[in-house]
């Protein structure tokens, strides 16, 4: 699929992916099919409609692009899914038809497909993180006294070091998640100092 000018560089291929139409069209259908079966399992909906429900609950048995073409006239992608998922439902089955997202609204199906698809997301952008702050947490100890010229506003200011500045792009860059970072304090004007000057901070074990 193309991207636009900026999401290119901007996002990552699987986050991208992971909120491209097909994914998403597949998590509203995973939340019908859920719908269905939860309501099912208390006696709301009869057991064989839900079942056929859950049948047709595919993505690829959906025209995508119409599927997306439709959300842009009805005001939203949820509604357009439930529109094409009741013309299959009805077609294999009009019994069921009635039971197609029963006693819910468009919000509950797109909340719901937005926070599985984030949570999919989620663990890989964590990843991201991580591998992120471990390198960051690297270059700050390796030059933590390489000194540089610190900014305000793009405009000269006191000396600082590369590794403070560094340690300055790790928001949190002392008891993290409990564990202290590494990091070699350097105050602007001497270039001296320690880690005794950070509160709570002391080096990895």
């Amino acid at each position: 699929m193309g991207t636009g000018a900026f999401e290119g560089f901007l996002s990552t291929r699987y986050a991208l992916d992971a909120f491209a139409a097909p994914s998403m069209v597949q998590a509203l259908l995973d939340f019908e099919a859920a719908l269905a079966r939860a309501q099912a399992a208390e006696g709301l909906v009869p057991v064989a409609e839900a079942q056929t429900i859950g049948r047709h609950c595919r993505a690829e048995l959906f025209d995508i692009d119409a599927t997306v073409a439709a959300a842009g006239r009805v005001g939203d992608l949820a509604t357009a899914v439930v529109a094409a998922l009741k013309q299959r439902v009805a077609a294999d089955d009009a019994t069921a038809l009635p039971w197609v997202n029963w006693a819910s609204t468009s919000q509950d199906a797109i909340d719901s497909a937005m926070a599985v698809v984030t949570q999919r997301v989620h663990a890989r952008v964590d990843t991201d993180l991580a591998r992120l702050i471990g390198s960051l947490l690297a270059l700050a100890a390796r030059e933590a006294g390489t000194p540089m010229l610190a900014r305000a506003l793009m405009q000269p200011a006191s000396a600082t070091t590369l590794g403070f500045k560094v340690a300055g792009s790790r928001k949190r860059y002392y008891q993290d998640n409990g564990e202290d970072a590494l990091i070699m304090w350097r105050t602007p004007a001497t270039l001296s100092g320690s880690l005794a000057d950070v509160p709570n901070a002391g080096p990895v074990r």
